[in-house]
């Protein structure tokens, strides 16, 4: 069970960092 929160956490971290390249980018 934690295993699979962890894998959720890591999943949700890595698309929010990912948002976060595309918006910086993006906006200078």
């Amino acid at each position: 069970m934690q295993q699979l929160l962890m894998e959720c956490l890591e999943l949700v971290y890595f698309k929010l960092l990912i948002c976060m390249n595309y918006v910086i980018c993006h906006k200078f």
